[in-house]
């Protein structure tokens, strides 16, 4: 759950990086093993409709009383702000920004590997490789030369 809002600078710099991390953890692990949801801090629909449209996760429409009741649950004081749940609602970070979550300089395949494990998940079977993260998950190359495993670099 992602309170963020576009008048927010760090809100736009930390939605990039979210924004990546999102579609390599998909790419990864599949469409079904991370969802996310904004819950827009805007103050008028037309900057809510525009901070969205760029993002491809779901939204809490704009103006929607569910709003504030999630902002209140979840104590926001800061923007931007993410809290992740598992698939049964239980908070597994009340703020997974920066440190061991996502952010400058934060892995995200190792991020949501060490978020499963604190969810008491297991994590999903990989999609495009049989690699698990384990700090050197970069490999956005080519995956057809699997014969070349051993010259990373």
């Amino acid at each position: 759950v992602l309170f963020a809002a576009s008048w927010c600078v760090p809100c736009r710099q930390f939605v990039s990086i979210l924004e990546e991390a999102y579609t390599e953890i998909r790419k990864e692990y599949g469409s079904q093993a991370l969802e996310m949801v904004l819950v827009p801090r805007e103050k008028a629909q037309n900057d809510w409709s525009d901070f969205h449209a760029g993002m491809p996760w779901l939204s809490v429409p704009w103006g929607d009383p569910l709003i504030n009741r999630l902002k209140e649950h979840f104590k926001i004081e800061r923007l931007p702000h993410l809290v992740i749940l598992d698939k049964s609602g239980s908070v597994v970070s009340a703020n997974a920004r920066g440190g061991s979550g996502f952010g400058f300089c934060c892995d995200p395949l190792h991020a949501f590997a060490s978020l499963m494990r604190a969810s008491g998940q297991e994590l999903p079977s990989a999609q495009r490789s049989s690699t698990k993260p384990k700090g050197d998950s970069d490999d956005e190359g080519s995956d057809a030369d699997s014969d070349d495993d051993d010259d990373d670099d």
